[in-house]
């Protein structure tokens, strides 16, 4: 078996980031005692709409099983201050695979 760690890669495309960068560039978060990688800049909702919104990331968990190349993602909620308000798997995609992301 083998565990998501800072030296492997997350694969878009045709680009490779190691987790260890993206920990670097876009943050990370802990909740539950879990450790989640932001795989980019949280996006926040509408400020007129909302008086302290919210900002909403997917995320990778660190130590998480890497299955067939892949691991899963997850949503991160959090509030106006940065603080998790919390972290959902969103279950399947439009296929009915799991979500996830390659890793290499």
């Amino acid at each position: 078996m083998e565990f998501l760690n800072e030296k492997n890669m997350i694969v878009d495309g045709v680009d490779k980031y190691y987790v260890s960068e993206l920990k670097r560039v876009y943050g990370s978060a802990e909740y539950d005692g879990e450790e989640f990688v932001f795989l980019y800049d949280p996006e926040q909702e509408d400020t007129t709409r909302a008086y302290r919104p919210d900002s909403f990331v997917m995320a990778v968990m660190m130590d998480d099983e890497i299955f067939d190349g892949k691991v899963l993602q997850y949503l991160v909620t959090l509030s106006y201050d940065g603080h998790v308000k919390g972290v959902e798997y969103l279950g399947l995609d439009d296929t009915g695979r799991p979500d996830a992301v390659d890793v290499e």
